[in-house]
């Protein structure tokens, strides 16, 4: 008996010093682990790092968070704060659908006409008279909802500070800030925007993936270089991921994008 006791003890010690090595046990290989289930619903390990790989081999600032289908938020400088430009317009439009005399009621077309380029085209003049409308109050009260840790408004919108971590739970969870009535408008603006706008993470989604989307950028007069975000929500039936990808100090428009679609192609390669 005193034998067999021993043996036991001799292998529980050997499995315990293998976890302790980095085996199962670990983090890192539980996530590997569950990045490879056969319903693909965790982001592998090695998709992050070779997304983070590549953006470390790029010009300017990254930081980019993804919400997997496991309910993880996992990516690099996830709370990393950058300027918004227009992702902002998102939290713009939720503020304004929230309004006491708009949420349980049908949108009047003068609204429909403020809203729509808001997000379909990024409409500076749609959010300029929006920002008049809501004032910066309102816009922060959806961030106090969505527990967004680090962001804050500015006089000039598009300075309004945010972090990747923040936007990829946002935009995942959009309907929980809407009322029922406004839930469908809203998202069906996001899987709408014009093609012109539709760079990075469109461009390399996982095929049958359908993306809402939302992205900001703004000039070199910046002092930034070119700040170049996206925001965006991936669905396949009742399957549903986000990501959020912000950079600056880039040297070009086009850089910023291409570098978005870079990240994005290595997030998204396992995913079917």
């Amino acid at each position: 008996m005193r034998v067999l006791v021993a043996a036991i003890l001799a292998l529980a010690l050997t499995a315990g010093l293998a976890a302790m090595a980095g085996g199962a046990g670990s983090p890192v290989a539980s996530d590997r682990a569950a990045g490879h289930q056969r319903d693909g619903s965790c982001l592998a390990t090695a998709r992050i790092e070779a997304a983070e790989r590549y953006a470390k081999r790029r010009a300017g600032r990254i930081s980019f968070a993804v919400r997997d289908e496991c309910g993880r938020l996992v990516g690099s400088h996830r709370f990393r704060v950058h300027h918004s430009a227009s992702v902002v317009k998102v939290m713009m439009m939720v503020a304004y659908l929230n309004l006491g005399d708009v949420r349980d009621r049908e949108l009047r077309r003068s609204e429909r006409k403020l809203l729509g380029p808001l997000i379909k085209k990024s409409s500076d003049e749609s959010a300029n008279e929006l920002y008049g409308i809501l004032g910066e109050r309102r816009i922060e009260a959806v961030a106090r909802r969505a527990n967004m840790r680090r962001f804050s408004t500015q006089p000039t919108w598009g300075l309004s500070r945010i972090t990747a971590g923040d936007q990829a739970r946002f935009v995942l969870r959009l309907e929980r800030y809407l009322s029922r009535r406004h839930e469908d408008y809203a998202l069906g603006l996001m899987a709408r925007v014009i093609d012109p706008q539709r760079w990075g993470m469109p461009r390399v989604k996982p095929k049958g993936w359908k993306i809402r989307l939302k992205g900001g950028w703004s000039g070199a007069t910046s002092g930034e270089g070119w700040r170049v975000n996206q925001v965006a929500r991936l669905e396949n039936g009742d399957r549903r991921f986000s990501a959020a990808i912000l950079t600056r100090f880039n040297p070009s428009f086009g850089y910023g994008r291409q570098t978005i679609k870079g990240v994005a192609r290595r997030l998204f390669a396992d995913v079917r």
